[in-house]
Formats: C-alpha cells, structure tokens, sequence
C-alpha cells in the first residue's frame, strides 16, 4: 500500500490517498479522505479515513462515494478543486480496480 497527500495551492495539505495495485496492469483500488476547511489537517486521521475507504473499495468490490464539492467545507477553493482531482482520475473516494493515475504509476515503479 502506498499513501500520498494532495495539497492545494498554499501547499498545504488537504487530502490523502491510500493506494493498492490491483491484479490488472496500470489499475488500482484507492481510498480518498479530503479535509474539511473548518477542521485542521491531521495526518493520522487522514489516513485512517483514506484506508478505510480503500478496504470498503475492495471489500464490496465496487467504486463508491463520488468525490463531490461543498465550497463551505473544502479546504481548497471550487475551481482550484476541479482541476485536481479530474487530472488525477480520482472519482471516487472510494474506488474498486480504477486505472491508476501516472504519478501512482509513479510511485509503485519506485518500489521496485
């Protein structure tokens, strides 16, 4: 399992990803846990969250809980918000054998 942070434009963290390789080349099951603005970042919280939607991705066998904005709690601002996630590919916050995004590739070519 690998685990990553997206920041936002002020570089401060706001989002973790847990990420595991399916059995399909360049696929992956993935949780996602974002910040809300109203709360401060804790990395242990993060991950936990991002971990638990990944075993929920894998466990159902199914994608769930699309990614969706509320301007009011993200800690990012709505436009900035669409670029990030849709250039990742991340959908889902919680994701069942998704093609795997070229910086995960990334990061799994690292272990090798």
């Amino acid at each position: 399992m690998k685990i990553y942070y997206v920041r936002n434009t002020d570089n401060e963290k706001f989002a973790c990803v847990a990420v595991v390789k399916s059995a399909a080349p360049g696929r992956v099951h993935r949780g996602v846990s974002i910040c809300s603005i109203q709360d401060t970042f804790s990395k242990k919280i993060a991950r936990t969250i991002a971990t638990g939607r990944l075993c929920k991705a894998i466990t159902e066998g199914r994608s769930g809980r699309p990614v969706q904005m509320d301007p009011k709690k993200a800690n990012v601002a709505p436009l900035e918000f669409s670029h990030i996630f849709p250039v990742f590919g991340i959908v889902y916050k919680s994701a069942f054998d998704v093609e795997a995004t070229s910086f995960e590739l990334k990061l799994f070519d690292k272990g090798k």
